[in-house]
């Protein structure tokens, strides 16, 4: 009850029931959880870590509900459409380092 009464009324909907808040406050922990890991400093991350850190989003979204976790699902697929473009821009930029000076580009 003691949780309850920090909470204001105007943010409660009264018709879900407990176990929907601890679901919903499990996720938001889980997704606290992979923010938090992503801030770790790359160098410091061998291969297998960053596998398990790529492993443990997986899980996490493999758990989310289409409907009740859209947003979440859209930001996580916003931010993955953001890490392509950054892992294919490092790709073009390392493969324009690799063409000779003078020698037109698809040849």
């Amino acid at each position: 009850m003691d949780v309850c009464r920090t909470i204001p009324s105007e943010l409660c909907t009264f018709n879900l029931s407990f176990k929907h808040y601890c679901g919903e406050l499990r996720k938001q922990i889980r997704l606290d959880q992979a923010d938090e890991s992503t801030t770790l400093i790359i160098e410091s991350l061998n291969r297998p870590g960053l596998y398990q850190h790529i492993h443990s989003l997986y899980l996490f979204v493999k758990s989310c509900d289409a409907e009740k976790d859209a947003t979440i699902l859209d930001k996580l697929q916003e931010d993955a459409r953001s890490l392509i473009r950054v892992i294919n821009e490092k790709r073009n930029a390392a493969r324009m380092r690799d063409v000779p000076i003078g020698v037109p580009i698809g040849c």
